[in-house]
């Protein structure tokens, strides 16, 4: 398994910057899965790019992601499932949407994703107790995906969205928002990665890695250390990489993880 040499290339700077290629593309590989384990993404999976869709605000509907006849044939499927509207019928459909994207079918997950969003919508945040956090995890479930589908601009308002819906409700004192602000700044920060963005991906994954140590997230600091070494990577940053990646490490060790970083 390929190793970085941490003490002797941050002991050595001529030496990091010649060996800064070869390690991208190491460390790269390393990172992403790394963090799609973090997050329960889909591991080694090809992206399905996706064209031409419109960043709509509110109840904005990503509609030209489904023309292709099989996707709009699972969208149809899985809205005609949800049936009487409740948190069970949103775990349900949640749950299709994650089991879609464990076997790799992005553009089934992807509809399934944005059929739960319209009928989040179409529902209301007061459609019953939980509703609003529900709704706010559409958005961040449909931002996710729609990323993964290859259009990290047009995830953006998604995640955007979300990321304000939680933060109001963590606003009122739910901890399991205060968690998914950080989750959904680290989801902003690969969209801003992919789009070249690196300053602001940087600021996202920092403000991210902020907010998981205020709750003790431990994992997620140090997924969130992994990304954001990445992006000092690509700005040439080699010993902030390095000290990014020693401190997932150390993270990963303390929570009696060594493995996931051998």
């Amino acid at each position: 398994k390929p190793r970085f040499g941490i003490d002797r290339l941050a002991h050595r700077a001529d030496q990091a910057q010649a060996r800064t290629r070869g390690a991208l593309h190491r460390f790269l590989a390393f990172t992403h899965q790394c963090a799609d384990r973090g997050r329960r993404r889909v591991e080694d999976v090809d992206l399905v790019l996706i064209d031409n869709i419109p960043t709509t605000r509110g109840g904005g509907i990503v509609r030209n992601a489904f023309e292709h006849k099989r996707g709009r044939a699972v969208r149809e499927r899985a809205s005609a499932q949800l049936g009487t509207w409740s948190h069970q019928a949103f775990i349900a459909q949640r749950a299709a949407v994650e089991r879609l994207q464990g076997l790799g079918n992005l553009r089934g997950a992807l509809a399934a994703a944005q059929a739960l969003f319209d009928r989040c919508q179409q529902a209301g945040e007061n459609a019953y107790g939980v509703a609003a956090y529900d709704t706010a995890l559409a958005h961040w479930m449909l931002g996710r995906m729609v990323r993964l589908g290859g259009a990290a601009q047009a995830a953006t308002p998604y995640l955007q969205s979300a990321q304000r819906r939680f933060q109001h409700l963590a606003d009122d004192g739910d901890s399991d928002a205060e968690h998914m602000v950080s989750t959904t700044l680290a989801e902003q920060g690969d969209c801003l990665r992919a789009l070249g963005q690196l300053d602001a991906a940087a600021t996202a994954y920092e403000e991210s890695i902020r907010r998981g140590e205020k709750l003790d997230y431990r994992r997620g600091v140090a997924v969130g250390n992994l990304q954001l070494a990445t992006v000092r990577l690509y700005q040439r940053r080699v010993v902030a990489a390095l000290a990014g990646y020693a401190e997932a490490r150390r993270i990963f060790s303390d929570l009696n993880e060594p493995q996931t970083l051998a």
